[in-house]
């Protein structure tokens, strides 16, 4: 079972565009409805700008500042320029206060993991995961029968259904309700 310093952490696994994010986002909705306190971590695979040029914090990197930090009334941000740290150490980093951590991407750290899959290849999907696969998403169309095939023993469910997988994880994850 997690520890208040150490989140249950869960990848959110598919290609580009199969609904990564927007399952994201309705986990977290649920999640925070119930109580819990949940993080979001993602692998920008293709880099990232935050800075903007001739921008205090932009000068300050170049300057070579080891991090760099905004805070005003709508939150806190913080950037570090180098290779990125494992998502473990991320998550403990910034993290340790939640329940859960969803994790979009990091295929190679193989964290459990929930695989959104399309029509097209699912058994690719599926055979990249590096860590336990806890469920298997079907695309908008629902789960064919090539999907059910692919995902072996780990269940499978409609891209709608997630009360019922938010309540799967929770219990795969050891999260306390």
């Amino acid at each position: 079972m997690p520890s208040p310093h150490r989140p249950a952490l869960v990848s959110l696994l598919g290609v580009s565009g199969s609904g990564k994010t927007t399952l994201a986002a309705a986990l977290v909705r649920h999640w925070t409805a119930s109580g819990l306190r949940v993080g979001y971590l993602k692998h920008a695979s293709h880099g990232f700008e935050m800075d903007r040029p001739g921008k205090d914090t932009a000068l300050l990197t170049e300057a070579g500042a080891a991090g760099v930090g905004v805070a005003g009334p709508d939150g806190v941000a913080y950037l570090e320029r180098g290779t990125p740290a494992a998502p473990d150490t991320l998550v403990a980093r910034w993290f340790a206060d939640r329940d859960i951590v969803l994790l979009e991407g990091f295929r190679v750290h193989g964290h459990p993991a929930v695989v959104l899959v399309g029509p097209s290849d699912p058994a690719t999907a599926v055979g990249e995961a590096r860590g336990p696969i806890l469920a298997v998403v079907a695309g908008p169309d629902g789960p064919s029968d090539a999907v059910r095939r692919s995902a072996g023993a780990a269940p499978v469910f409609a891209r709608t259904d997630v009360s019922t997988l938010a309540a799967l994880l929770r219990t795969a994850l050891g999260v306390a309700s």
